[in-house]
């Protein structure tokens, strides 16, 4: 299949590409479509989930409960279970 894409498009695809977070164009290209099909399907009961979810991490960080990260190490997280 061949798109044409436009300019804008193919621009934040390879800003994608470039900040590591996708390893090619079309990586970049079927991981957006992928996101933004995921955010299409959320439902009511989804949202409130997220939201549950997101105040027991705020509740466990301000308890000191947390790990220590680099958004490098998360990348690299990534890309390897994307590879497996």
């Amino acid at each position: 299949m061949t798109l044409n894409l436009r300019p804008e498009i193919e621009h934040i695809l390879k800003e994608k590409v470039k900040a590591g977070h996708y390893d090619s164009l079309e990586e970049a290209a079927n991981g957006m479509i992928l996101i933004a099909h995921g955010q299409e399907a959320l439902v009511e009961e989804d949202i409130e989930e997220l939201r549950r979810e997101v105040a027991l991490g705020i509740e466990q960080a301000d308890r000191g409960q947390f790990s220590q990260f680099t958004a490098e190490e998360i990348i690299a997280q990534e890309k390897a279970r994307r590879r497996r």
